[in-house]
């Protein structure tokens, strides 16, 4: 296919349906892979496409930081304010958990939201009265609503028993590197050199923390070395943590590392690098071992792992509960290390989980080909969703409970007049 054309041609297509501008809606402060993947989006787009881009950020917001420098074009976001400054309407890419951001716009607006999240998400809470249903079933009957890869599209099920049937994915993406790694030796034949890339966040800590307990009952003569590369409000519980195996493994926390010099500290420090997501794929990409983690939100007491290579449908990452249902190859944690240290398979994994990464994760026109194909699918537009959830924005409204003996007597909505009139 030529992704090229397919590109031009959805865009002559938005063009001609009046949609001239497309604005990403995703304000945080904090580093993250789904920022810098939409953010290379926006990037692409303008610089390849007639469209006008724009991006919804805090006033320094890391969004706003990393693309200064270009064409795209800064929205601020204030949570107070009600209204959308784009008066034509425009096609919005949001994260599906920001849906009670949006603010009152063009009612022609269409809307594509992106589920990213594996844990379990709090929509029945986000949702003051119980409206997250009705929602789910609104975007599956107009299309708008994509996944990171499987576990993001069975988390609704694991969670609401709620499925989603498309198989609709803005996979990871990294562009490919000028440099790669020698996959054929150790860093040092005296040492096990594993790395964690990641926040270190509430999402994320378990995680870690499965991995140093297998790392410790792992028997070898050679010295345990766990490079923690990632930041966070969890770094203390980290420091905290570690601090018990301090006999067993050499920890050496360094924090986060500028995206220059990433690259250059994998290659020279690790054998086999275990993550999720996106800083799953900056080891494959550089042609180094990768290990997919299990996440979630509580202690996992497991031992399993998976290669890169092994996965399906983009996944990068799932609960415990997942595994059941997630059908694939998994490996216990002391046979991921034996391959590497006792059987000498450190070239042959290297290269499986580069191959996949080229295969599957490195071309960029195929990605944002497949994001205009999702937003030309998608017909939820802002008079459908206002429809649905009733206030716009959503998080600007409070519910009032009355209560007799723990029973709901009755909902009240804070300031409902002010949603509902027409100022």
């Amino acid at each position: 296919m030529n992704y090229k054309s397919e590109i031009a041609r959805y865009v002559s297509k938005f063009e001609e349906q009046g949609y001239k501008k497309l604005c990403f809606w995703a304000p945080v402060y904090n580093i993250g892979g789904g920022t810098n993947y939409y953010c290379e989006l926006a990037q692409y787009l303008v610089m390849n496409t007639s469209l006008e881009v724009y991006y919804v950020d805090f006033k320094e917001g890391y969004a706003t930081k990393i693309l200064r420098n270009t064409n795209v074009k800064f929205i601020e976001y204030i949570e107070n304010e009600k209204y959308f400054p784009i008066k034509d309407k425009c096609l919005i890419i949001v994260n599906s958990t920001r849906v009670i951001q949006l603010k009152r716009m063009n009612k022609d607006s269409k809307i594509l939201f992106w589920h990213w999240e594996t844990a379990p998400t709090a929509w029945h809470q986000v949702f003051l009265m119980g409206e997250y249903i009705d929602f789910f079933n609104l975007c599956k009957e107009n299309n708008a609503m994509v996944f990171h890869d499987w576990s993001a599209r069975n988390a609704f099920k694991q969670q609401y028993n709620f499925v989603f049937d498309n198989k609709s994915y803005l996979y990871m993406h990294l562009p490919s590197k000028s440099r790669l790694a020698n996959p054929n030796e150790l860093i040092n034949e005296n040492e096990i050199n594993l790395t964690w890339v990641g926040r270190i966040s509430h999402e994320k800590i378990n995680s870690i923390f499965y991995l140093i307990d297998n790392f410790s009952k792992y028997q070898s003569d050679k010295r345990k070395v766990l490079h923690i590369v990632g930041d966070g409000y969890s770094m203390g519980a980290l420091r905290k943590y570690v601090d018990k195996y301090k006999d067993q493994i050499y920890f050496d926390i360094v924090g986060t590392i500028e995206r220059e010099d990433l690259d250059d500290y994998l290659i020279k420090n690790t054998d086999i690098l275990f993550a999720m997501g996106r800083s799953s794929i900056e080891g494959a990409a550089l042609k180094i071992p990768t290990a997919v983690v299990l996440l979630d939100t509580k202690p996992i007491k497991s031992n399993l792992f998976y290669w890169l290579f092994n996965t399906k449908e983009y996944c990068v990452g799932v609960t415990p509960r997942q595994t059941r249902e997630f059908d694939i190859h998994y490996s216990r944690f002391n046979d991921l290390l034996d391959d590497i240290y006792m059987y000498n398979q450190k070239g042959s994994i290297a290269e499986k989980c580069y191959n996949y990464y080229m295969s599957h994760l490195s071309n960029h026109d195929s990605l944002v080909c497949d994001f205009l194909k999702y937003m030309d699918q998608s017909t939820l537009t802002m008079e459908k969703l206002e429809s649905c959830i009733k206030y716009i924005p959503y998080n600007n409204i409070r519910v009032r409970r009355k209560r007799f003996l723990k029973k709901i007597l009755s909902l009240d909505v804070i300031n409902k007049e002010e949603f509902l009139n027409n100022e």
